[in-house]
């Protein structure tokens, strides 16, 4: 359309229903050339008009000191109310990560429609106990929290040419501006996922998530699970999810579990097989929600470590492991940083 955005893909459209106004951001520019890497803009449509403008470039910077934001292709993008009243409605749009070349970004944006400003909010929100660089994250906002629900996208290994996909959820607090990780299984294996069938969806990319106001739920549609045996497959299943903050005995009932679990391992180890076999059934068990499948099969699994030959491997790292679990129970100012003295030396500010 004339003024508007050329043909592209993976860019991100919301819409401001108040206004009559679609706002797309980024997208890839198909060209006649494959090679060349071209990346849309910020584009604003009237509809009542039927008129595109042109916000923001990523061909020509700003040059009247306002914060550039680089374009890219699979990110996210929310348009949220500020705050005041209807008639003092200040509408604004949240970007969240993306690619751009070869890299995933973790930065995130917040674009005032009324004051036609962009401002960064932070360079890498992974070092705000938000999520991890990665591609084709998705994002849903709960209004009446005001709240982001961040979902994992494909996310680079330790080895930069490896990618993987892990089931990460973050929630991003509008009001404080805080990253907090809600819930986080690092379980890869395929036989894991298909034991736990309907409890828990597979990690996966590419798919979507929204929320029902009505139903006080978010929802997610299908995806790509990064199955390096199937690459070809897609994944049609459809979910729910209801956030419930989790009470106090709850709270202590999961850091029991982390720490028996933990000891129990170690009597194994040490070969105390008839204590340990006592200790899993009635400490360990006596915290479990059997109720809960992942928690039943994870507990299932335990009993195979009677059967393992006795060693006197260092249990540091595990204990290690299990402190970081407990320190997920903790709110960030009652625990230690996390960033090293490097980071906090040559991080971007606004990573800070």
């Amino acid at each position: 359309a004339e003024g508007g955005p050329g043909l592209i893909y993976d860019h991100q459209v919301v819409m401001d229903e108040e206004e009559e106004a679609l706002y797309v951001f980024g997208g890839r520019t198909i060209t006649s050339n494959p090679i060349n890497n071209v990346y849309s803009g910020l584009f604003k449509y009237e509809v009542a008009a039927r008129r595109w403008t042109l916000l923001r470039s990523d061909s020509k910077p700003q040059t009247n000191g306002e914060v550039e934001i680089r374009s890219r292709i699979g990110h996210s993008m929310l348009l949220y109310e500020a705050g005041g009243s209807h008639l003092q409605r200040t509408p604004k749009i949240l970007i969240l990560g993306g690619q751009r070349h070869k890299d995933y970004l973790s930065d995130l944006y917040e674009y005032d429609i009324k004051a036609d400003r962009m401002q960064k909010l932070s360079h890498d929100s992974s070092k705000q106990d938000g999520p991890e660089a990665g591609f084709t994250q998705r994002a849903a906002l709960d209004g009446e929290r005001g709240e982001v629900v961040v979902s994992s996208g494909l996310m680079h290994e330790e080895d930069p040419s490896l990618e993987c996909v892990k089931n990460n959820l973050w929630v991003y607090n509008l009001q404080k501006r805080t990253w907090r990780k809600i819930y986080s299984n690092e379980h890869t294996d395929s036989k894991y996922w298909h034991r736990m069938g309907t409890t828990e969806p597979r990690p996966r990319f590419a798919h979507q998530l929204c929320f029902s106001a009505k139903h006080h739920r978010y929802y997610m549609f299908g995806g790509n699970p990064a199955d390096g045996q199937r690459p070809r497959e897609r994944l049609s299943d459809f979910w729910a999810l209801e956030l419930k903050r989790p009470q106090p005995d709850e709270v202590l009932a999961k850091a029991l579990l982390i720490l028996r679990t933990q000891r129990y391992k170690e009597m194994c180890g040490r070969g105390e097989v008839e204590q340990a076999q006592k200790y899993l059934q009635e400490a360990v068990g006596g915290v479990v929600r059997h109720d809960d499948r992942s928690q039943g099969i994870a507990f299932g699994d335990l009993a195979l470590h009677l059967f393992q030959s006795p060693d006197d491997a260092e249990s540091f790292p595990e204990r290690s492991h299990v402190f970081s679990q407990l320190m997920e129970f903790f709110a960030r100012c009652d625990k230690q940083p996390e960033l090293n003295l490097h980071d906090t030396m040559f991080a971007d500010v606004d990573g800070v």
